[in-house]
């Protein structure tokens, strides 16, 4: 086994083959799916990978911000001892807590060769990794042996409040995490977030093992048995085109089509997919496979629209709560609760709910299969 670094010149033409060339931390949301990333798409990043499809390479204006912000969000984390206000004094003082380090590559494991990671910086060993006290406030906790991972986040306080029940972190940013974590074999990492470029927080993140497990499955999955032999074929295609053997191309496409990897729910798989619509019958005859596709779509829209009517219900039950005891938080039997906070510049009180477990919350996913 051997972790290295691959010294690449950011955003240069050898940059851009590299990262074909297999999956990166800012990807694997979107090949785990919509549930991780909605804004991403599997089936589009399918065809950018094997080449038939040119992927958007450069930076947005977003991208550059947050790149630019890199060194502003560490000089807030290295202050940074688990309370905002002793945090501010330690800067004002010059009193550093931690430090870290840059990255300046991709890292690689040779367990995963399909898998990279670019962390923003590495928590250097031996600096004190954080948990959350019985209160739910940060603390410091032992010392990293091995170190940790930090990625720095700016984000827009509407997205946060999205993803209040993982601590305002997106799912696609606590798997890229994972992801990295993986790659180097580190069980500890940190966000270091400056939200709506005025409030800053660090959330830190332990190894979770049955996530790396699905990471590592799936991306090999996606890009070792679909990518991989698409590109090949992909080539073919080409080939065959260029020499004007158009029914030799269209039995290779058929062969690409059959490698697509499953379609997922996302806004954008659905843009994709329309930009490659090419009419060239008035129709088909489907079969009872297509039948009991449209059934089921026709089912789903009806039993959504009852459930989210119910569980936006069950919320503001919940939250009505708070305000006829005029409390913040709701101790639960079992040690669960449930807490309701507003961020600076809310409308609306939120709700968060933490150590809440029941057979029935962890057979949702199973029942969902079934329908």
């Amino acid at each position: 086994m051997a972790i290295r670094t691959v010294y690449i010149e950011p955003h240069s033409p050898e940059w851009h083959k590299f990262r074909a060339n297999g999956v990166g931390g800012s990807e694997i949301g979107t090949v785990l799916g919509s549930q991780f990333n909605e804004y991403g798409s599997r089936i589009k990043m399918f065809y950018e990978k094997i080449g038939a499809v040119k992927p958007n390479q450069e930076p947005s204006e977003v991208m550059m911000h947050g790149s630019y912000m890199e060194d502003y969000i560490e000089s807030w984390w290295k202050y940074f001892d688990g309370d905002i206000e002793s945090t501010m004094r330690n800067k004002q003082l010059g009193n550093q807590i931690r430090k870290c380090r840059k990255v300046n590559g991709y890292i690689v494991n040779d367990k995963y060769p399909w898998l990279f990671a670019s962390p923003d910086r590495m928590i250097v060993k031996g600096q004190r990794g954080l948990i959350e006290n019985p209160n739910g406030d940060l603390m410091f906790g032992d010392n990293l042996d091995d170190g940790g991972i930090l990625e720095f986040k700016t984000v827009n306080g509407f997205v946060a409040r999205k993803y209040v029940a993982t601590g305002g972190i997106p799912l696609y940013q606590i798997v890229q995490l994972q992801q990295y974590m993986t790659i180097l074999e580190i069980n500890y990492g940190e966000f270091a977030v400056l939200e709506d470029g005025r409030h800053f927080y660090v959330a830190p993140m332990e190894f979770n093992k049955a996530l790396s497990d699905r990471i590592i499955e799936e991306s090999h999955d996606f890009y070792v048995n679909h990518v991989v032999p698409a590109r090949e074929l992909y080539q073919e295609y080409v080939s065959e085109y260029m020499k004007g053997n158009k029914s030799s191309a269209e039995r290779i496409q058929s062969r690409i089509n059959s490698l697509e990897p499953d379609v997922d729910s996302s806004e954008t798989t659905r843009e994709f997919i329309s930009s490659r619509f090419n009419e060239v019958k008035e129709s088909i005859q489907g079969d009872d496979v297509l039948l009991t596709q449209s059934i089921e779509y026709k089912r789903l829209s009806k039993l959504i629209k009852k459930l989210s009517e119910r569980k936006d219900t069950v919320y503001n039950r919940l939250l009505n709560v708070c305000v006829h005891n005029e409390c913040q938080k709701v101790e639960l039997p079992g040690g669960g609760y449930y807490k309701a906070f507003k961020r600076d510049g809310g409308k609306n009180y939120q709700l968060t709910f933490s150590a809440i477990k029941h057979k029935s919350i962890d057979e949702a996913d199973d029942i969902a299969e079934t329908l």
